[in-house]
């Protein structure tokens, strides 16, 4: 016997096929865990709703939002019972809890598909909401700033403009005069930048905030189109599950 061969068939003595049972039973073991995932992820789904609240925008995004996160465990959960090796036998109550599930992944893949209109529209109405909050916020400011400058017209003191000139800008010092109408001309220019500057931060705190909700938005919209497709070509590659349970019918 040559080397090779010699090799060749130390190599086939050493090496062993996994046995068929075995096989079976990893496979068993893989739909076991996929039936775990999807009910991980119905608990998910019902906490997630609870409490409801309808017809709230900020609720609905979340609720989305989480939702899509969440979009593993459910395609995981589905890949893996419909996890079956060549050769396994199917009984009648295994092809119809499979057929049950192969439409359950079309139904669900239907409701991520019913969640893309929702988020345009939950992110669109939030938007709207953050907007007016900054309008708002931008009222406020001017109120507070109109009653300073209200306070200064009635202050009769120089020390009275003094303190409220600290008040505004405490790197900023009034001249000596004793001049009421002088100082209060002084507090002018400090009290219209002091003005500019609340604004802007009013206005910079709200686009930032704008922004991130606006990626998150996107982000979510994205996810459920993919995420219904996903589970659309599931329910497509399931067909065997169907025309299977089909079968038992028919027989």
């Amino acid at each position: 016997m040559s080397k090779q061969t010699k090799s060749r068939y130390n190599n086939e003595k050493d090496e062993n096929d996994i046995p068929q049972e075995v096989s079976e039973e990893i496979a068993s073991l893989i739909r076991k865990i996929g039936y775990f995932f999807l009910g991980f992820s119905l608990f998910i789904f019902l906490k997630t709703l609870i409490p409801v609240h309808l017809f709230d925008s900020q609720w609905e995004f979340s609720v989305v939002g989480q939702l899509v996160d969440q979009i593993w465990w459910i395609l995981l959960g589905f890949v893996f019972i419909f996890y079956y090796r060549e050769g396994s036998l199917i009984s009648y109550s295994e092809a119809r809890l499979l057929n049950f599930f192969s439409w359950l992944s079309l139904a669900v893949a239907i409701s991520y598909l019913v969640m893309i209109p929702l988020s345009i529209y939950d992110t669109s109405n939030i938007s709207y909401f953050i907007n007016n909050d900054r309008i708002l916020q931008d009222s406020k400011i001017d109120t507070q700033l109109e009653r300073l400058d209200k306070r200064i017209q009635q202050s009769n003191s120089p020390e009275q403009l003094i303190a409220i000139a600290k008040r505004i800008n405490p790197q900023k010092t009034l001249s000596n005069t004793k001049n009421i109408d002088q100082l209060k001309q002084e507090i002018k220019a400090p009290l219209e930048k002091l003005r500019q500057n609340m604004h802007k931060n009013n206005a910079d705190q709200f686009n930032e905030r704008l922004v991130q909700f606006s990626k998150t938005g996107i982000s979510t919209i994205f996810g459920s189109i993919l995420s219904a497709t996903s589970l659309y070509l599931l329910w497509k590659s399931t067909l065997w599950a169907r025309l299977l349970f089909k079968q038992y019918q028919e027989d």
